[in-house]
């Protein structure tokens, strides 16, 4: 379990894709997604924040801040109710919440017909308690 901390991923993915990194994970009801994704609606792009049980609390609408076709860098700060996200250098997100204060670190990786062909590979995890 992780309160405050640094963590950057490096990543890439097989298109289409729904995917993310879970911080601060209680249970299926309550956690941090900083998403892997293109969603359509609301129209945001991977970087973007999502919370359990309140839906998207920040959203990357910049669909170039991605490199399609090669490894991403994701870095998410979480200190107290203040939670940052950088994808590859640029800051996307930016907010404040006290859902969870705490929990665990995971990997999702989104069910369904339409991401049946979505493949994520993970190539660097590198976790900094603060």
């Amino acid at each position: 379990t992780y309160k405050d901390f640094i963590l950057p991923v490096t990543w890439r993915v097989q298109w289409p894709c729904n995917s993310g990194i879970w911080f601060r994970y209680k249970s299926a009801h309550s956690a941090y997604q900083a998403d892997i994704l293109e969603h359509k609606s609301p129209e945001c792009y991977s970087g973007s924040l999502y919370c359990l049980g309140k839906g998207f609390l920040a959203l990357n609408k910049d669909k170039t801040s991605v490199d399609r076709d090669s490894w991403n860098t994701m870095t998410i700060r979480a200190q107290a109710e203040h939670i940052q996200i950088w994808l590859n250098g640029h800051q996307v997100v930016d907010v404040r919440d006290n859902t969870n204060d705490s929990g665990h670190i995971g990997f999702q990786v989104h069910s369904g017909k339409q991401f049946s062909q979505m493949k994520i590979i993970i190539r660097d995890v590198w976790l900094q308690p603060l």
